[in-house]
């Protein structure tokens, strides 16, 4: 037992021994035990960048955004054989993956260990020898960001993007897995949803079919930029989730006879919880820091009901210095996490002192919190992520 304090059964009298945390909190005592029980891990192979689009964390960067040294793979590869539990390895962060310089070989090494691979990408790199290599590898997903089916509408969200390219890659991809008579990799959509495109929403679908995508996943809009706080379209209102839009025939023979369309929650007020907590997943950033969440990889400023609001990076460990395990099972992730998990928080969003409160423009909370999930709009499904 850690934090110097010995723990007895309250029916036996016996000492408990094992390897577990004390948290004390305002709702009683927790013993957290240390586990091996990672399941899911967000591999930022890269902060580079080919696009430069207007919803992009990099409109509040101060860094110089480089590659996760190949060396530093293989350490997380060979570290993620003590969590046996984990299965999904996804390819994303705030940068394109597929413009690693050892990315093949990087889908290689995880697929012949047996993970699922989703890989979330502009699909602007998606060429024909890059294809055969997802297809041979029988990756288990690409999830494509496409703001607008548009051509101007597309060159103004996703600059130095080009629509016609990302359709052919596509439409490259599904060929092939037809000739090939694959599922794999499935395809989704990731769609930004603003004031800008709303009027797209009802024509997804249509995209999708042409396509080859089996789901549309629609996530709304931080604004990293003042300029775009107007392009919001959730309010602070009560609401609730809503799935499972629209579904259309599967693009490919044989698979699947269901696709989906998913859109977010329009409006703050939901029961509140963590896709990351629950689904036992962790982000690791391209230097190799552990961090809960997408929200907290690296320091940024975004605008949240139009308040801006600053946040710290946030490091559980480093994965150059440390074990995924010890960083996973370190006191302060595990009572993070079970902090998390009962949403230990204030609601920031419709207090009514929240006027004239200031903790929250730092990802703080009055109960202490630091950082904070009391305004987090991924936990009520607002914003969301593969």
């Amino acid at each position: 037992m850690e934090d110097g304090v010995e723990i007895y059964s309250k029916s036996s009298g016996k000492k408990i021994t094992g390897d577990y945390i004390l948290q004390i909190a305002d709702n009683g005592y927790f013993l957290l035990e240390k586990k091996a029980d990672l399941r899911k891990i967000y591999l930022e192979l890269t902060a580079k960048c080919n696009l430069d689009c207007i919803t992009c964390i990099r409109h509040s960067w101060e860094r110089n955004p480089g590659h996760m040294d190949f060396t530093l793979f293989k350490k997380i590869l060979n570290q993620l054989e003590k969590m046996p539990k984990c299965k999904e390895i996804v390819l994303g962060g705030f940068g394109e993956p597929l413009l690693h310089p050892r990315i093949e070989k990087i889908i290689a090494s995880l697929k012949k260990r047996g993970y699922q691979v989703k890989i979330t990408t502009n699909g602007m790199l998606l060429e024909k020898e890059l294809i055969d290599t997802l297809i041979s590898w029988q990756v288990d997903e690409i999830i494509v960001s496409v703001d607008s089916f548009e051509e101007e509408l597309f060159a103004d969200i996703r600059r130095q993007g080009q629509l016609s390219k990302v359709r052919k890659n596509l439409l490259n991809l599904k060929e092939r897995k037809l000739e090939k008579e694959t599922t794999f990799p499935r395809v989704a959509l990731e769609f930004v949803l603003m004031e800008k495109n709303k009027e797209e929403l009802a024509s997804l679908s249509k995209h999708a079919r042409e396509l080859g995508v089996f789901s549309i996943l629609v996530t709304h809009l931080l604004p990293y930029q003042e300029e775009m706080k107007e392009q919001i379209l959730y309010s602070k209102g009560e609401g609730e989730q809503q799935i499972a839009l629209k579904f259309w025939a599967s693009p490919v023979k044989g698979s699947a006879t269901m696709c989906t369309m998913n859109l977010p929650s329009p409006n703050w007020g939901a029961e509140r919880s963590c896709d990351f907590v629950s689904n036992k997943a962790c982000t690791v950033t391209w230097q190799g820091e552990v961090s809960s969440c997408y929200a907290l990889m690296h320091p940024n400023r975004y605008y949240i009901f139009g308040r801006e609001k600053n946040v710290a990076a946030h490091s559980f460990g480093n994965l150059q210095r440390e074990s995924l395990f010890e960083i996973w099972n370190s006191p302060a992730y595990l009572k993070f996490r079970n902090r998390v998990r009962y949403f230990d928080y204030p609601s920031c969003v419709d207090c009514e002192l929240s006027d004239n409160c200031t903790y929250p423009e730092e990802n703080q909370d009055c109960w202490g919190n630091d950082p904070s999930c009391a305004d987090c709009l991924w936990s009520q499904n607002i914003i969301r992520c593969p």
